[in-house]
């Protein structure tokens, strides 16, 4: 049987199925699991275990999912807006917490302003080489996550996935609007981009359309609320 291994928790795009059972994954949130070769895998949680044969538990790994309310399940149906916040995150052990910051500066949110800083390029490509984190390597991302989540919050690990989280499903909603009617959603994903937060009243906007989206988790708007603050 193929060994695999838990890549991520990310979010995926509307009609993807799971890679073991062929059923939809109407949360439109799996992990993504890698094969002995490399090669992408989705799973709900349920197969994680059944079929993948895979202790979640044993290993870590991203989640960039965090900005979401509620918990994953397998195959939910359609979902009213009542229903929606039981999906989008999961309950999971904390993965590396560098890496996945890492990843979010450099892979997620690499097109935002200031997230490919120099300290960090040479660590990123090592990573990416080596696929894991040296230990002066680990020590350097765990002392900048210290430093930012204390002097400028917007680039803290939770405010960078509430700006991912927030900028998927603002591209998403985007997707399913004749251009008429975009101008609102790209002036929201402007202002992300320009200052990495959004304030309270954009977020419970934002959420409003997405509740539109079948599938759509609710997104947590109170993310951005210590980057505001620093900010205001």
């Amino acid at each position: 049987m193929p060994r695999y291994r838990i890549s991520r928790i990310d979010f995926i795009p509307a009609g993807r199925r799971c890679s073991f059972c062929s059923r939809e994954l109407k949360s439109r949130v799996a992990y993504v699991l890698l094969d002995e070769r490399g090669g992408e895998c989705l799973s709900g949680p349920t197969c994680l275990s059944n079929h993948a044969k895979v202790d979640k538990s044993k290993e870590t790994y991203p989640n960039f999912t965090k900005a979401c309310k509620g918990e994953m399940s397998d195959h939910k149906e359609a979902k009213t807006p009542a229903k929606r916040e039981a999906s989008g995150k999961v309950k999971a052990q904390e993965g590396n917490q560098e890496i996945e910051y890492l990843l979010l500066r450099f892979r997620m949110l690499g097109s935002f302003p200031g997230m490919r800083i120099k300290s960090l390029e040479e660590v990123y490509e090592r990573y990416m080489r080596d696929g894991r984190l040296n230990d002066d390597d680990q020590l350097h991302v765990s002392r900048l996550i210290a430093k930012v989540s204390k002097e400028r919050p917007e680039y803290s690990p939770k405010n960078l996935n509430a700006c991912y989280a927030y900028s998927h499903w603002i591209k998403v909603a985007l997707e399913g609007l004749p251009v008429e009617k975009q101008g609102f959603l790209r002036q929201i994903l402007f202002s992300l981009m320009k200052n990495l937060y959004l304030s309270p009243s954009q977020a419970g906007a934002v959420n409003k359309w997405f509740a539109k989206i079948e599938g759509a988790p609710a997104l947590d708007p109170e993310a951005f609320v210590p980057a505001c603050k620093a900010v205001g």
